[in-house]
């Protein structure tokens, strides 16, 4: 099976005498991984060459050859030996190794696959179909439809391999890989651009998770804006939200939208070119283009992209001539009306080192802050979550856990695995106890005071019974001692909101939080107020700042 030589001594994968080799490995392969996992991880790998010893593969991006090394390797080098008997060592590359020149003419293995399924031995040395290169991939035949729906980007998922974040969608397979028998689509929001989504994992640092769309998004008063802004900018790329700058501590959603915009662009009929990294892996990837003077190549793979999304911008901090490059990138993409997102943890402003031409064009479009989710919201996230996983919980734990945790989401969700995770391994039903156990050192610590103590220590200094502040009353100074009350009780004690509100007579806990943020509202302008809630902790033993 010798064949044209390339210069490191393989020979070419494309050759006429190479095209056996390649549909007896193709076939070995899927024989031996089985299906799912063919099409999810190795059927986008394209054959560049081989010889007696070493044989050489390409993947389409570094996540993909690095799951491939770590899991796939030795299966590659069986499919290696089963077609000829000889051992070789089996290399993998990434597209972005090889040269421009060298990408032209490559194919994928479903192709060979294909036609060493479908071939009778006689044929089998007949030329597969017309390479399509892998730099530029071509559009699709009419005739299967131009969208690739939901059942079959659910194959990865059905693998078992992998974390769910990396399952939302697979690579794409191309040409005869794909059915020929499957009735063309007409476009909606179930299916996907099959001309978009190739070239967004072949240029894309980032697999998108199925989960992150705008339909799973949690709505609250402290990311309402923030998400109308991203919707507006799938409805009208390149308008009035270009570019679009979303900033926010870390697990607060912006990724979560930047990858909603992603699956909502890729569904579009209309192909668009997608390209969306992080700001770390454009400053890697510029610096290796100076280094190896391939400038060139760098800037037409960001300049004429339909739409550019780069996470986590601050990164660009402190890098002087990064930020150079980003200018005039950002400055062809805007006067080209492409659209721009970005995100950070940090306002443009506040980006140490940042030019300030780049701060005043980042700011040129809608600079958007998303705040940590209020406790409401927080309870639908936590309902959210659970019921992804097949989980109805109640109200009470869904309060549990949003009180438990009030920093981000990303914990939030944490606190939700942790929790399901304990009700599986111990086989429970999950109701307030499994909560305690499960996030006890999240849930606020007990100090020794009680909530009878904090119903006398109020009662006294307010001067109303204890049975007024438990009871139905309303007058002006017995709901300002029963809110206090309430709002000590959840500052001192580890009683839930529910628990709180059950004590003070049956009130909801709505009711409960609604008291807790007129006190601390009040306590920012009532000097006399504050005096007093001093004073009630002092007579509670405990000091307060």
């Amino acid at each position: 099976m010798e064949g044209t030589k390339l210069s490191q001594g393989l020979a070419v994968a494309t050759s006429s005498a190479g095209q056996p080799f390649w549909s007896s490995f193709a076939r070995h392969l899927f024989e031996d991984v089985t299906r799912p996992r063919f099409e999810t991880w190795l059927v986008r790998l394209s054959p560049r060459g081989f010889d007696d010893q070493e044989l050489e593969l390409v993947a389409p991006n570094a996540f993909t050859k690095d799951w491939i090394q770590r899991h796939y390797k030795e299966a590659l080098t069986r499919a290696s030996y089963e077609v000829d008997r000889k051992h070789r060592q089996v290399r993998i590359l990434q597209i972005a190794d090889l040269d421009p020149k060298d990408r032209v003419g490559l194919t994928i293995l479903g192709q060979y696959l294909d036609q060493g399924a479908t071939a009778r031995p006689a044929e089998v040395h007949r030329d597969p179909p017309p390479p399509i290169p892998i730099a530029r991939p071509q559009a699709p035949a009419e005739a299967e439809g131009p969208f690739w729906s939901e059942a079959e980007l659910a194959a990865a998922r059905a693998t078992g391999e992998g974390p769910d974040e990396f399952a939302g969608t697979r690579p794409v397979p191309q040409g005869p890989a794909v059915p020929e028998d499957r009735p063309a689509a007409a476009p909606d929001q179930g299916r996907y651009n099959r001309e978009s989504l190739s070239f967004f994992h072949e240029n894309s640092d980032f697999l998108l998770n199925d989960g992150y769309t705008f339909e799973n998004f949690v709505i609250g008063p402290s990311n309402q804006l923030s998400c109308a802004a991203a919707r507006a900018v799938v409805d009208s790329p390149g308008g009035n939200y270009n570019p679009l700058f979303l900033h926010g501590s870390s697990g607060l959603g912006k990724t979560h939208l930047l990858q909603a915009i992603c699956h909502s662009v890729l569904r579009s009929p209309t192909p668009r070119r997608v390209l969306y990294l992080s700001c770390e892996s454009f400053v890697n990837q510029f610096i290796s283009a100076v280094q190896n003077g391939d400038l060139e190549s760098f800037r037409f793979k960001y300049r004429k992209v339909d739409m550019l999304l780069i996470d986590d911008v601050q990164f660009l901090e402190g890098k002087t001539r990064t930020q150079e490059e980003f200018f005039h990138t950002f400055n062809s993409l805007h006067n080209a009306g492409r659209q721009i997102v970005l995100t950070s943890d940090r306002g443009p402003k506040e980006i140490a080192t940042l030019q300030e031409r780049l701060v005043s064009r980042m700011r040129w479009g809608m600079v958007m802050k998303i705040e940590p989710p209020c406790f409401e919201t927080r309870i639908a996230i936590v309902k959210r979550k659970a019921g992804l996983r097949g989980y109805d919980v109640s109200p009470e734990v869904a309060c549990a856990i949003a009180e438990a945790i009030d920093t981000n989401i990303r914990e939030l969700e944490g606190a939700v695995t942790k929790v399901i995770g304990l009700a599986n391994l111990s086989g429970r039903r999950i109701d307030l106890p499994l909560v305690h156990e499960a996030l006890r050192d999240l849930l606020p610590r007990r100090t020794g005071v009680t909530v009878q103590e904090i119903l006398e220590a109020v009662s006294r200094e307010f001067g109303v019974t204890a049975r007024e502040i438990q009871g139905k009353r309303r007058s002006k100074s017995v709901v300002l001692a029963r809110q206090v009350a309430m709002h000590q009780a959840r500052k001192l004690t580890s009683l839930s909101l529910e628990q709180i509100g059950g004590f003070f007579g049956g009130r909801d806990h709505s009711t409960v939080l609604h008291s807790i943020k007129k006190v601390d509202a009040a306590l920012e302008t009532d000097r006399d107020l504050a005096q007093r809630i001093q004073r009630l902790a002092s007579w509670l033993g405990r000091g307060r700042d």
